[in-house]
């Protein structure tokens, strides 16, 4: 049979298409690309102090003080939780669940429940001090700044409330529900994120609006404070650092994921997670990248940094420590299930994970 060789000009550009599909995409110098998980992986009982396990999925991370870790969990109940043996000292019953980080001040933990109500409770008996209820549920961890507790609620509204008594002191309402976000605080105001894309500043002691500012997706974040900036993601897939006085923006960061968790601020780099499954460390000045680090699941709780290294839990099942100034990975905890909260103790970090486990790790 004759050959066309007309053909074969058409063939040799179809293979040079083929093979430059199937090669791996060139990454740059700052990318971190490992995460090595696998189903097959085993649970590291080596590095694993002590765990227990609550009823019920748990949602965020605890609070350390005191050599107890407070948290709570969709069982409905608050824990305090002796963090060197890992023993239950108390629990305290609410109506639904406990998805946010308590609070500790003065000896009294303070935390809000999907039952609508906002609870004061003595850390060390466990006893009901007092309760605020509010028109829909409590997801939002409070911060307390003086004598005041401010959290957001499900209602739409920033709450200021006396944590004294329980007495409300003012609350603003926003244009959608505060789902996770949560406030902070610095001298003068209160920042805090919605679900109408907005970041708001509010005059602390009155609870008036300072400013405002939009983003295109709802934000979920609890913001980061540095000296004169505000850092904030969305679930537009944006990182934002904003003028602290005015609420201008400086710069922002795209990431390829929705950013729904707080950052951690360390020694003026940024460490942010992401849907994309990295987490990015940004220069806090520029917002430049300076590493991003790839795991295998989405990140959607906050970094934690321990000994000068990075913990970060991911949707993998994985718990990654990592050099701060590189990304390189130091070790890799699997522990069988989701972790959905990291925090750090005086000797261990505590893990809070999807299937209502607690672990104390090195």
């Amino acid at each position: 049979m004759k050959t066309n060789f007309l053909f074969l000009p058409v063939i040799f550009l179809c293979l040079i298409f083929l093979n430059s599909c199937a090669a791996p995409a060139k990454q740059s110098n700052n990318d971190t690309l490992n995460g090595n998980t696998s189903p097959e992986q085993q649970i590291d009982s080596e590095k694993i102090f002590w765990k227990i396990k609550t009823g019920a999925h748990i949602e965020s991370p605890g609070f350390f003080s005191g050599n107890v870790l407070f948290t709570g969990s969709r069982d409905n109940n608050l824990y305090a939780i002796d963090a060197i043996t890992g023993k239950i000292k108390w629990k305290f019953p609410s109506e639904s669940w406990i998805d946010c980080t308590p609070y500790i001040y003065n000896n009294i933990v303070y935390f809000g429940s999907v039952d609508k109500s906002f609870y004061a409770v003595d850390a060390a008996s466990g006893k009901q001090i007092w309760k605020y209820s509010t028109w829909e549920p409590i997801r939002s961890s409070p911060v307390i700044d003086g004598n005041t507790i401010y959290f957001g609620g499900f209602d739409k509204h920033i709450y200021a409330l006396d944590a004294g008594d329980g007495t409300l002191k003012w609350k603003f309402k926003t244009g959608a529900s505060i789902y996770f976000a949560s406030p902070v605080t610095d001298s003068s105001n209160v920042y805090c994120g919605s679900w109408d894309f907005c970041l708001y500043a509010l005059d602390k002691n009155t609870g008036d609006l300072k400013w405002k500012f939009r983003t295109e997706g709802n934000i979920e974040a609890t913001p980061v404070l540095s000296e004169d900036t505000l850092y904030i993601g969305s679930w537009d897939n944006y990182f934002y650092a904003l003028e602290i006085n005015t609420g201008k923006l400086k710069w922002k960061f795209k990431t390829y994921g929705n950013i729904c968790s707080k950052a951690l601020l360390y020694k003026n780099i940024i460490y942010a997670g992401s849907w994309d499954n990295f987490i990015y460390a940004l220069d806090a000045t520029t917002g430049s990248m300076i590493w991003r680090y790839r795991t295998k699941g989405r990140i959607l709780y906050p970094p934690v940094v321990k000994d000068d290294r990075i913990y970060v839990g991911s949707l993998d099942k994985n718990i990654y420590v990592l050099n701060k100034d590189t990304g390189e990975l130091f070790s890799q905890l699997y522990v069988g299930e989701t972790p959905l909260g990291l925090t750090c103790g005086d000797e261990k970090v505590f893990v809070t994970a999807a299937d209502g486990t607690i672990y104390a790790i090195r």
